[in-house]
Order: C-alpha cells, then structure tokens, then sequence
C-alpha cells in the first residue's frame, strides 16, 4: 500500500513554487580569494544518516578538494529544508527522498546531486513493558513485528521527513493503516522521543541510528526493528535510497563547477567511509555524541555503516523502487529519472 501524502507539506510547496520564491541568492562558479569554489548546504544534525554530509565541512574534506562548503545542520524536516531551497535561501539540502519527490510533482524544479545514504537507517524501540506484553518477541518476522503495533502510540519525525515517511510505509506494507491502527506522533524534538519513552508517554518509537539507543542502554526500551539490518529490505523494496542530495534547476545551470564539485566531494567523503569506518566514526561520535555511551555508540555505528554506499550515484533501480513504494509512476508522472537526476549522479 502505497504512502498518504502530507496535505500540509503538498500545500507549503504549491505556495512556494506559486509564489515564485524570491529571496535569497544562489552560488556562482566565480573562485573565491583562495582558488576554491563557494556554496552552502542545508541538512539535519547529531543522526547517523545525516554524518556524511554533516562532516563534509569540519572533517576538511570539502575544503581540502576545492569547495568552501557551510554545512547548516538543522533538527529540522525535510519539508523545512526543501521550502528554504525554493525560496533560495540555500544551495543544497539534504531531504528524504519521498518529500523530494513529492515537491517535484508539485512543480518544483529541483535536481537530486546525489545518495549519501542508500539505505533507510532507522531503528524501532518499544518500551520494555510494552515489548514483554507483546505476543511477538524481537527475534520475530518483521511483519509479525510490525502487526504488533496495532493500538499502540508510536513517536518519530513530524510529517514531511524520511522516518515519518518510512514509518507509514512500513505498517502499510505489513497489512496495517497508519491514519487508524497506529497513532504516530510528529515530535520535532528528538530528544523529547527519548524523554518520552522513559516517561511512558509513547509505547514507541522510530527514528534515524544513533538516538534512540539512549533509551535501550537505560531499559527503558528495546530494540525492535532496525532497517539498517536487512530485516525491512523485502518491504522497503531493498533498493530505496535513505537520503538525497538536492539543488534547484538554476544553480545546476548557473552554477554547474559547484554541483559537479559538491558530487565529487560528496565521493570523496563516501571513500574515505568505507576505507576507515572506524575513524570515521570516532569523528563522528567526538562531533555530535559525545554525551552517549562509548559502547552503545560502537554498536549501533558497527551496524549501520553499511547504509553509506560506495558512491553518490542514484541508479534507475533504487528511484524505481522508491516510486513504487511511494504509489506508482502514474502518481509520479511529473517525477522522471532522466530529468529530475543529475547527470554525473546516474549509475
């Protein structure tokens, strides 16, 4: 069953692209005073899924290959960010596929630069009392899992970002309705999601590696489902991408040295990843987790490192596959691999 699109976001980016989005300004492929190109990104912050384009900046990366990048990280949806890219008030952000693909359809002329994460990489938790009560236990099908969720009340994203997304493709997949048998609430805190599990307010949770394990380390939680594992692939489709990178039509034709250079960037970053994922993540946990568990952090970076691909490229089999989850191409006809993906990014 395929996902219900957010009235709300679809609303917001009609607005905007209505509007004509004035404001802002867009990067230009002029060299600054040292030699290096210039442009500014917008993306989440402290998650696991965002890491690779989070540290683009402060690991020196960007900067060592010739793009002065700002790196803006946000505990913002994707909604959010995708509005701040019409309205030009960045270069880049870092949306969930489905919310990309949703504006797109809705008028907006965005181009995907590129995947720096492949793979949904988001963990399940219910509370431990919910989870003994449960007729299933964590070793159980996913689906089985997924089932037990019925009349619970399940905390993640608000609507418009990846895990909100995610999460209702998941219960559809599994049988259920996500507007009647799950109450899945919109937090835009994450660390209320964990505050509100150790205070009972939510029997659950769903959100990007990386946060909720703070609530498994103190038994307030288990870990019920992780996407990242491969136990979701055959309901995700195995191919769908975690995240996109996304400019707008005029900074691709404006501004092509800096898109081309923000992918070649984004390439070096994913290499490096997967040469030495163990630096990488003691740089990652030095940046935004220091106040986790040392050992709680290894273990869940140990199983979520396989979510960062070789490359940025999207292929025609991970879009198709997030077409299809997401309601078919007759849903998306204004949505097409050839147009909406930039050149270089095809695999």
């Amino acid at each position: 069953m395929p996902i219900k699109r957010s009235l709300g976001v679809a609303s917001l980016m009609i607005t905007l692209v209505l509007a004509g989005c004035a404001g802002g300004t867009s990067t230009t492929d002029q060299p600054n005073a040292e030699g290096n190109l210039s442009a500014n990104m917008m993306g989440g912050q402290g998650s696991f899924a965002y890491a690779p384009t989070e540290m683009l900046q402060p690991s020196g990366i960007a900067k060592e290959n010739g793009l002065d990048l700002t790196y803006e990280g946000r505990d913002s949806n994707s909604a959010n960010m995708l509005a701040a890219l019409i309205s030009r008030d960045v270069d880049f952000v870092v949306p969930s596929p489905q919310a990309t693909i949703d504006s797109i359809q809705q008028g907006a002329d965005l181009v995907v630069v590129g995947v720096p994460v492949s793979l949904n990489i988001s963990t399940m938790v219910l509370r431990s009392d919910v989870a003994a009560a449960s007729r299933v236990g964590t070793s159980s099908p996913a689906v089985d899992k997924l089932q037990a969720l019925r009349g619970l009340t399940i905390a993640t994203s608000p609507s418009g970002s990846g895990n909100n997304a995610v999460l209702r493709a998941l219960l559809s997949e599994a049988g259920l309705d996500p507007e009647k048998d799950v109450t899945i609430v919109g937090v835009n805190d994450k660390a209320a999601i964990v505050a509100g599990i150790n205070s009972d307010t939510f029997e659950g949770a769903f959100f990007t590696n990386g946060i909720l394990e703070q609530n498994i380390v103190n038994g307030s939680a288990v870990k019920w489902i992780s996407t990242s594992s491969g136990e979701t692939d055959d309901l995700l489709r195995g191919e769908m991408p975690g995240l996109f990178i996304v400019t707008r039509k005029d900074v691709v034709e404006n501004s092509p040295g800096v898109v081309d250079k923000t992918y070649s960037v984004m390439n070096t970053m994913l290499a490096q990843i997967a040469n030495d994922p163990t630096t990488f993540g003691n740089e990652v946990y030095q940046k935004s987790f220091t106040a986790t568990d040392k050992a709680v952090f290894d273990l869940a970076w140990e199983e979520s490192v396989a979510a960062y691909p070789a490359t940025a490229g999207l292929s025609r089999a991970s879009f198709d596959a997030l077409i299809a989850l997401q309601g078919g191409a007759d849903k998306y006809d204004k949505v097409d691999y050839d147009t909406i993906v930039l050149d270089a990014a095809k695999s």
